[in-house]
């Protein structure tokens, strides 16, 4: 990891790529907005910080308290989802700067997406586990425990 994101525009390929620098500590995660006018980078620093996607200056820091090593915007781009090593799903709301902890998982988070209609959240943790959350009730509605399978032989 490294504490800064490079952006690279696909209009324009042989641009240099922008470099952002802001977290004190690597970045784990990145989400573009829906809307493509926000983009998010998450840190072991606890943070996450909202660029403009256009200029790309900060325009928002959010400190959740933990690492932050995935995070998503709400289709509507009224939200962020984040998780981390501490297993616990925030949803940080960008108009009021309220958090909403989800607690469900029992190891860290490595994925989270919202559904296209912004209900439900779906949230993945390092102990193979995936959880459905229904985000206005902040509860789990579905769970699923995936399992590795063992590798085929290569003898016939």
């Amino acid at each position: 990891g490294d504490d800064g994101a490079m952006v690279w525009r696909c209009s324009a390929p042989n641009d240099a790529p922008v470099r952002l620098c802001c977290h004190d500590a690597a970045v784990e995660a990145v989400a573009l907005a829906p809307d493509g006018r926000l983009l998010a980078s998450g840190s072991a620093d606890g943070s996450i910080i909202l660029w403009d996607a256009v200029s790309w200056m900060p325009v928002d820091r959010i400190k959740t308290g933990a690492s932050v090593d995935a995070v998503a915007f709400s289709p509507d781009c009224r939200a962020v989802a984040s998780g981390g090593h501490d297993g616990k799903v925030r949803v940080h709301c960008l108009a009021t700067a309220a958090t909403q902890e989800l607690c469900g998982h029992a190891g860290g988070l490595t994925g989270v997406a919202f559904s296209p209609d912004g209900r439900w959240l779906a949230t993945y943790d390092d102990r193979f586990t995936a959880l459905l959350w229904d985000v206005a009730a902040a509860a789990v509605v579905g769970s699923l425990v995936l399992e590795l399978l063992p590798t085929p032989s290569a003898h016939t």
